[in-house]
């Protein structure tokens, strides 16, 4: 029998398909659009790995096609058509959601795309619209998102939430968040860093580092998975501190079960006792 994170079931689970649509919502798919009635929004790595299947498998291959002029194939009918085969209800927001994401996917293909909206915002864009980088540097309270270091102290790059190929460029900035470099570049254009093969310390074929070396995926999914300190009774998280990973035992591989998550305080105490 095979698991149920491999069951087909999961394409027609109502909650999951809410859950789905809500986290496109609230990241821009339909601009500043946000039901409060749908399922709660995804929060932890786990959540978002739920609904990864989803993203690709509920809209029909032509959908995904580039076209061939602007506005060609109609996306409507033909997701419509591909949720009634399924036996999956055909909800205004769920086809809005589909259509939304299949489009911005086929306008940005790279080989000969045929739409105007395919440049892709980077943190210059932001700081050029009046007031949009103060206000993602507010809400981060002035940190990384992912490890909480002072922006100030590190090169700042522009994340996109739902990967951009999907998500695309909202204006509100619903599917922006600044991340020094490492983390951009660890977190990639993955929704869910339980995708990566890293998330089951599966290193096979790849260069086996040492010297206390951690790669940037293995690191920001450290981060991810333990968002606060983990040091008894600290709650410390990248809201307010600097989180450090670090190994667990220096002698091990950089694999996720050997990582810990640490605030400055409790990731230098050990090394002043030296």
């Amino acid at each position: 029998m095979l698991s149920q994170h491999l069951s087909r079931a999961r394409l027609t689970h109502p909650n999951l398909i809410n859950s789905t649509v809500q986290w496109l919502c609230v990241h821009g798919a339909l601009g500043s659009y946000h039901d409060p009635k749908l399922a709660a929004l995804p929060t932890t790595e786990g959540d978002l790995l739920s609904i990864v299947p989803l993203i690709f498998g509920l809209a029909p291959a032509a959908a995904w096609e580039q076209p061939q002029r602007i506005g060609y194939p109609a996306l409507r009918p033909l997701i419509e058509a591909h949720l009634q085969r399924m036996s999956v209800p055909r909800t205004k927001i769920l086809v809005d959601v589909l259509a939304a994401i299949c489009d911005q996917y086929r306008s940005t293909n790279r080989r000969g795309y045929v739409f105007s909206n395919a440049g892709k915002y980077g943190l210059r864009d932001v700081r050029a619209q009046r007031g949009m980088y103060q206000k993602l540097e507010k809400r981060q309270n002035g940190r990384c998102s992912a490890c909480g270091e002072h922006l100030r102290n590190v090169t700042e790059s522009l994340d996109h939430i739902v990967p951009w190929r999907l998500g695309g460029d909202p204006l509100d900035g619903s599917n922006w968040q600044i991340l020094c470099e490492p983390c951009n570049g660890g977190k990639g254009s993955l929704i869910s860093m339980l995708q990566h093969q890293a998330a089951h310390n599966w290193l096979y074929g790849q260069t086996i580092s040492t010297g206390g070396h951690i790669g940037r995926e293995v690191r920001y999914m450290a981060l991810r998975q333990t968002p606060q300190c983990e040091a008894h009774p600290c709650t410390a998280n990248a809201e307010s501190n600097r989180l450090v990973v670090s190994l667990r035992d220096p002698e091990g591989l950089d694999v996720i079960d050997n990582l810990q998550v640490l605030c400055d305080q409790h990731y230098l105490q050990p090394r002043r006792r030296r």
